[in-house]
């Protein structure tokens, strides 16, 4: 059976990441088993101790402040999945958010794929504008790009081991992702984008 491993930076999260782990752990599986990974990155609020009442449903990497490019390079080190989801602790998936993703690998020849994202609060003005500006960057996405953001990345555990990873020289959540996928392109692949 194929494992899928998540893998979450965690940095002073804790009005999100309850719901953010919950959604994870309540994902409907097929016929993939799923490893979740948080990656506390230093955090000075009650994040640690929220992660630490999941127990053992999620594997707990601690460590001092270095940003989400080395946590995210943290987290998959410690996967021991064949896929590597990665999505932020902000992020709640929907419950088919990865058997879509699976769906994909098992049925196409791709070492790397993402999906598309919504807002959770639509009483915002704000953002239902930026949900508009999302949904119009969407459609005018091919089957195959060249970027995605981490928030819904998945590549296959080898193909992250072939690009060297996030680089970590990114501190900030800012340019990592776009850094990530052009390693991915110079292996020569690109990321089937999965809008569902």
């Amino acid at each position: 059976m194929m494992k899928i491993s998540v893998v979450i930076p965690v940095f002073n999260a804790e009005i999100f990441i309850d719901a953010t782990i919950k959604a994870v752990l309540e994902q409907r599986t097929e016929d993939f088993a799923i490893e979740l990974i948080a990656v506390n990155d230093g955090s000075k609020d009650g994040t640690l101790a929220i992660l630490e009442r999941f127990g053992d449903k999620i594997k707990l990497i601690n460590q001092e402040n270095q940003g989400p490019a080395a946590a995210r390079n943290a987290g998959a080190r410690a996967a021991s999945g064949e896929i590597i989801v990665f999505t932020d602790s902000d992020t709640i998936p929907q419950a088919d958010w990865l058997a879509n993703l699976h769906r994909i690998f098992k049925n196409e020849n791709v070492s790397a794929c993402a999906g598309s994202y919504c807002i959770a609060n639509p009483e915002s003005v704000l953002s239902r504008i930026i949900q508009s500006e999302i949904e119009f960057r969407y459609k005018s996405f091919k089957r195959m790009i060249r970027f995605a953001g981490t928030y819904n990345l998945a590549v296959t555990k080898e193909l992250f081991e072939q690009t060297g990873g996030f680089d970590e020289a990114y501190r900030q959540a800012s340019g990592e992702d776009n850094d990530f996928c052009y390693k991915i392109v110079k292996t020569g692949k690109l990321i089937r984008f999965v809008e569902d």
